[in-house]
């Protein structure tokens, strides 16, 4: 198996140029153009099968996914908002127990498989450009490849799994559905460590075999691990980081510690320091410029105000296995439900209160806040949440929207 392929310098200028085949593109001016460049200047390309990746929170080039996605930028510069991103929990079905879940305490009867290829049209006709498929273990979802195939070339599909049940037989039949890549939880390169996390032995071993069978497969692999305080460690990192790089892991994405779930009652034995936070922007923009190294895509680096800030509720939203829609899979706050009503006007009621962009991760901010909502459904109702948290967003504009000009539409102008 080849070794993933990562272009720098004058060979990933050279590849960016095709984006300028995309009509949405063309529409923006020369100075959006350069100042959008610049910020993708921290990101090496990752060649696969054809295409290129700039980081897994972008659909390929050259694909009709990412045409979706340069015509929402063309939008945005005209201060016309849409999603570029949606994850569906297809179920909340799983056989590990992983401390930090962030699905626990949900309860009611989950959609079944008409429901969820109705909420994939109606996810794709909003101009998405990824469809991510998590859980839960979404690989324990009936007809996932069934389901995958509903996902029109408008899109790309990514799948976000434990690796359990990942099999060579499976990582081929999900490549044939369509799908393009995905994300296997792997926490430690030690097995007891890893394993007592998922709360189930054979999890590190399950995760370890699931990516060789994605590279097989053809699938564009990634790792994906909580940056806990141990895990900040740059000695630990870097161990971790090698060890992928055996896998032969195209991309590491590197999230951090929310208070949902599990860890909504006691985040702050978990949340990292600003200094660590800092040390996870540095790995992501120094590892970007090595070829050696695997790809790291940090949360703490991407969500930045100087890159792209959060997106939840604004160019992202999450359906859970029971049909709430929500901001992001970490914000437990439903603004509605698909089986009552259509996801366009849920999307618009949401889209309301999130109308601006926030340099900042809205669950940081407002975590401890939701911890004191006496309400005791999970998801919380978006009226109840808000006698507690105020959705909208204040500060600067993150960098990409300051580059492209982004202002508030008159409606949501304070």
């Amino acid at each position: 198996m080849k070794p993933p392929i990562y272009l720098t310098g004058l060979q990933r200028q050279a590849a960016i140029l095709q984006t300028l085949r995309y009509e949405g593109y063309r529409r923006l001016s020369w100075r959006q153009l350069l100042r959008m460049n610049r910020l993708l200047a921290s990101e090496k390309l990752v060649e696969h099968g054809g295409m290129h990746v700039f980081n897994s929170f972008l659909p390929p080039f050259p694909s009709r996914a990412f045409e979706s996605l340069a015509n929402g930028v063309a939008d945005l510069a005209r201060s016309v908002s849409a999603p570029v991103s949606a994850y569906l929990a297809v179920t909340d079905a799983c056989r590990y127990r992983c401390a930090h879940c962030s699905k626990a305490g949900r309860k009611g009867e989950p959609l079944g498989f008409d429901d969820w290829a109705q909420v994939v049209a109606e996810t794709q006709d909003r101009g998405v450009a990824i469809v991510g498929f998590t859980g839960g273990e979404p690989l324990l979802f009936g007809r996932l490849e069934e389901l995958i195939a509903r996902v029109d070339d408008r899109s790309v599909s990514l799948l976000f799994t434990t690796g359990d049940g990942l099999t060579a037989a499976r990582a081929r039949s999900l490549a044939d559905a369509g799908l393009f890549g995905a994300a296997v939880s792997l926490d430690s390169f030690d097995e007891a460590e890893h394993d007592a996390g998922r709360g189930a032995p054979g999890a590190f071993r399950a995760a370890v075999a699931a990516i060789g069978n994605l590279r097989e497969a053809g699938l564009y692999a990634m790792a994906q691990v909580m940056a806990t305080r141990k895990r900040c460690d740059p000695a630990w990192l870097k161990r971790y980081l090698a060890f992928v790089r055996s896998l032969g892991v195209e991309e590491v994405r590197l999230l951090e510690p929310m208070p949902c779930g599990r860890l909504l009652d006691g985040h702050d034995m978990w949340r990292i320091s600003d200094e660590q936070r800092e040390r996870l922007k540095r790995l992501h923009f120094e590892t970007n410029r090595d070829r050696t190294t695997p790809k790291v895509s940090s949360f703490a680096f991407i969500e930045d105000v100087s890159r792209y800030g959060c997106g939840a509720g604004f160019q992202h939203f999450y359906v859970d296995a029971l049909g709430n829609v929500q901001p992001c899979d970490f914000t437990p706050v439903s603004f509605g439900n698909v089986r009552r009503e259509p996801l366009a006007a849920i999307l618009g009621r949401m889209q309301e209160a999130f109308a601006r962009p926030r340099g900042t991760c809205f669950m940081l901010e407002n975590g401890a806040k939701l911890a004191a909502c006496p309400c005791k459904e999970t998801p919380i109702p978006s009226e109840e949440a808000a006698r507690y948290v105020d959705f909208s967003a204040t500060g600067p504009l993150p960098a990409f929207y300051r580059a492209l000009g982004w202002k508030p539409p008159l409606s949501s102008a304070p």
